[in-house]
């Protein structure tokens, strides 16, 4: 970046857009550089930089450039409530993801309404499958105080990203999330936690095909196999779907996040597992994303 003339938060901010930055994008760096909210920022856009300043945003400026994605540099990224450690090690959470997770919790009120006196004096289990982040199992145990959350995960990259996640939690919140390495739902069969009242997953479903064909930023910084299923993408969702209810108490919920094109194969996945009712719900954009099915036991 010219140091000619010294360089403002204002015209580091023009800069950057010229040179390919997005703006939102621009202001999240702009952010991480100051260590200041963009709108506490704004009254001091005409404020000069340190050198120190200087070199840390030139270097986030070349990384973006080259396709680092925007979570990676600044190593953190907010999910509903939340802010989040984001890397390598698993995907990066998304804003579908945010609404699997309303979805989830609104199946969880459901489950109070009809529950009996008895059970409503216990805490509700929730199992995430492939927790990759801890975003799903951090939010849940967040915004439902009365649940314990089982996050299940066999990478051990996002195993440990997990961890992280959780440790970074309220102690009354992280006392509530059991971390547990495996396969799907392997760790609850060596386990005995009892039957659960909800299972949410947002597993791989992209097939190799259509992986191929994503945005590089994607191909070359998300773990492949948090993204990829198989040749069809339901590989996975078939193993979630059809032994979700050797788990499931009565009445219990599975709640999925799936591809736009996968909602009429998962209907009949849970209707063959022998689900009580099924329905996809569509996202913000109209699309089918987001698979919920109640067993019976």
């Amino acid at each position: 970046m010219n140091r000619a003339i010294a360089p403002t938060w204002r015209s580091e901010l023009g800069t950057m857009t010229q040179r390919g930055i997005a703006m939102n994008e621009a202001r999240v760096l702009l952010e991480e550089v100051s260590g200041r909210r963009f709108a506490d920022l704004f009254a001091d856009l005409d404020d000069t930089l340190r050198d120190e300043q200087i070199d840390q945003l030139e270097s986030l400026v070349r990384e973006r450039l080259s396709g680092v994605p925007l979570q990676h540099l600044i190593g953190h990224w907010p999910f509903r409530e939340l802010e989040l450690t984001v890397d390598g090690r698993a995907l990066i959470p998304r804003p579908e993801t945010e609404e699997l997770v309303s979805v989830a919790l609104a199946q969880l009120e459901l489950a109070r309404k009809g529950a009996t006196a008895t059970d409503l004096l216990r805490r509700f289990r929730v199992v995430d499958l492939g927790s990759g982040s801890g975003a799903i199992a951090c939010s849940i145990a967040h915004e439902d105080t009365d649940t314990q959350v089982y996050a299940i995960e066999r990478s051990l990259g996002a195993l440990s990203l997990v961890a992280d996640n959780v440790a970074q939690l309220d102690a009354n919140v992280r006392t509530r999330i059991t971390v547990l390495e495996g396969d799907w739902y392997q760790p609850l069969r060596d386990r005995s936690i009892g039957e659960v009242d909800l299972i949410v997953a947002n597993p791989p479903y992209v097939t190799l095909e259509e992986w191929q064909q994503l945005d590089s930023v994607v191909r070359d910084h998300d773990p492949v196999e948090a993204l990829v299923a198989g040749q069809t993408g339901l590989e996975d969702l078939a193993v979630i779907i059809a032994e979700a209810p050797e788990f499931l108490r009565d009445g219990g919920s599975l709640v999925c996040e799936i591809g736009s094109t996968q909602g009429e194969a998962t209907r009949s996945l849970a209707t063959r597992a022998g689900a009580r009712t099924v329905e996809v719900k569509r996202d913000l954009s109209g699309r089918e994303r987001i698979l919920v099915a109640t067993f019976a036991s």
